[in-house]
């Protein structure tokens, strides 16, 4: 099945399944010389708003670096480890990145992120970033900068078979 769409809301429910409740993907940016690099993230899925929320540490500004030169990035959902999900697709979000210009100091401005994908699953996490002589001493760690994915393409194969064929959906977009 192939189709265009003007929102990512149109999505099959297995492949918005993997979107909520993954916790993280393989999110890949295109490095100075042109190498595709990777790191695994959290990953919010803003289904009202069709895109995607990740952040990033400024004391790792990889991806940050690597997005301001070349805006193109892809999410791999490739492990469901903690899902909750039996047998999902493997999904794959290509899009252009829009990163955010101020550097957050409060993690909880993004409450509903940090609950759902950091303290949630880690719930040590929660004891660290109420510590303040924790947070001081990892300060660097909650400077983030935020990064809004709107993708372009989602493609998906059915039950992670990747011998079956790839099903896409274009998303409609004015990202460049």
């Amino acid at each position: 099945m192939t189709a265009t769409t003007n929102t990512a809301l149109n999505l099959p429910t297995d492949v918005r399944s993997v979107l909520k409740h993954f916790y993280t993907a393989e999110v890949s940016t295109v490095g100075k010389d042109g190498t595709p690099i990777t790191w695994p993230v959290c990953v919010q899925y803003r289904e009202e708003q069709g895109d995607f929320l990740l952040c990033t540490s400024i004391g790792m500004p990889g991806k940050i670096f690597n997005l301001r030169r070349d805006n193109r990035i892809s999410l791999s959902y490739s492990e469901p480890t903690g899902s909750g999900l039996s047998n999902p697709p493997r999904v794959l979000v290509q899009g252009r990145a829009t990163v955010g210009d101020e550097v957050k100091t409060d993690v909880m401005e993004f409450d509903d992120f940090w609950v759902e994908k950091v303290m949630g699953p880690q719930p040590a996490s929660k004891m660290f970033s109420s510590n303040p002589l924790m947070r001081w001493y990892m300060d660097v760690y909650y400077m983030r900068v935020y990064i809004t994915v709107d993708p372009v393409r989602i493609c998906w194969w059915p039950e992670g078979d990747y011998s079956q064929d790839m099903q896409y959906i274009k998303v409609a977009s004015n990202v460049g």
